[in-house]
């Protein structure tokens, strides 16, 4: 039996699971904040939810062989976790949830331009252009619904670009 087409069965199982998640969390962030709650209070519920399921998932603690690899591990977390999340929290609370969400559904894309103009690694052909267009037209029809809500605040857009771009 060859093991590859279960690897990528399993991949595809994670990648529903994640994106799952992941799309609750708007829902759950606009909820939070309507009963109360800070942005700060959620981004830490947030991470002790994060590291609790982790814990339970690989329970073996990791401790940096180097400052550098410490330094390192410090700027991801602080911009691959924490500024990301601070500043959607605090979009999704200027501005409608929706909306925030069709922002922060540019990240692969600005992750493609960025590794494309930066890295130089990767190149971006039509096709791909294509599938990004595909991806955010159904990201848009999604989230509207049918029902369009123009809710403008510069600044919150600000704040979710923001977040997109970390």
């Amino acid at each position: 039996m060859n093991s590859l087409p279960m690897q990528k069965t399993a991949g595809h199982i994670y990648a529903i699971i994640v994106m799952t998640i992941w799309s609750i969390t708007y829902v759950a962030t606009d909820m939070l904040l309507a009963a109360g709650f800070t942005a700060l209070h959620i981004l830490m519920l947030r991470f002790i939810l994060a590291l609790g399921v982790l814990f339970i998932m690989k329970p073996k603690l990791y401790f940096p062989k180097s400052l550098r690899e410490e330094l390192g591990f410090l700027l991801i977390s602080l911009f691959g976790m924490f500024l990301y999340y601070i500043l959607e929290n605090y979009a999704i609370q200027k501005t409608d949830g929706t909306n925030v969400a069709i922002i922060i559904s540019f990240v692969p894309m600005l992750t493609t331009l960025s590794n494309a103009i930066i890295k130089k690694r990767t190149k971006i052909t039509q096709i791909t252009v294509l599938g990004f267009f595909i991806a955010i037209s159904g990201v848009v029809m999604v989230v509207f619904n049918g029902t369009v809500t123009l809710d403008f605040d510069f600044f919150g857009y600000m704040l979710a670009l923001g977040a997109a771009l970390c």
